[in-house]
């Protein structure tokens, strides 16, 4: 079989297995793109990412346990970050944007290294809460080795 009958046959083959051929050029794609992600992510995180995925029926389901994977490598969830766990869950960006943002345990901008929070509920606020997150701030002076928060 020459090179032109080579050719011609497997366009034939294309031709009449549309949808096959699509979705095959499509796992080849996510596949792809999923070893590049899980390399860029690093291989300590990748191997959680993928223990957690394993976990569950659907990959997306291990969407906020990949979020904190990629926030512990890197401190925040990064856009970048968001993006390649997006990519190895096979979702699009801006689901994993929405809950990064939607929960307030994601960091969405870069913080400090020492994480302190501060309990402000009503219980706390009329023990003095909101005093001590005051003091706490005050005290680190814009320090940005530290991320003080109420909650």
């Amino acid at each position: 079989m020459t090179l032109a009958e080579f050719i011609a046959t497997a366009m034939i083959a294309l031709r009449r297995n549309v949808l096959r051929s699509v979705l095959t050029t499509l796992g080849i794609i996510i596949g792809v793109g999923s070893v590049i992600v899980m390399s860029a992510i690093g291989s300590g995180a990748s191997k959680q990412i993928e223990a957690q995925i394993a976990k569950y029926p659907q990959r997306r389901s291990a969407l906020i346990p990949a979020l904190h994977a990629a926030q512990r490598l890197h401190g925040w969830c990064s856009p970048e970050a968001i993006e390649q766990v997006a990519c190895v869950l096979a979702i699009t960006p801006g689901e994993a944007a929405a809950v990064a943002t939607f929960y307030d345990m994601f960091e969405t901008t870069p913080v400090g290294r020492q994480t302190i929070y501060v309990c402000t509920n009503i219980s706390c606020s009329l023990r003095g809460g909101d005093a001590i997150l005051a003091a706490m701030r005050d005290a680190a002076d814009g320090d940005a080795d530290f991320n003080i928060r109420g909650f």
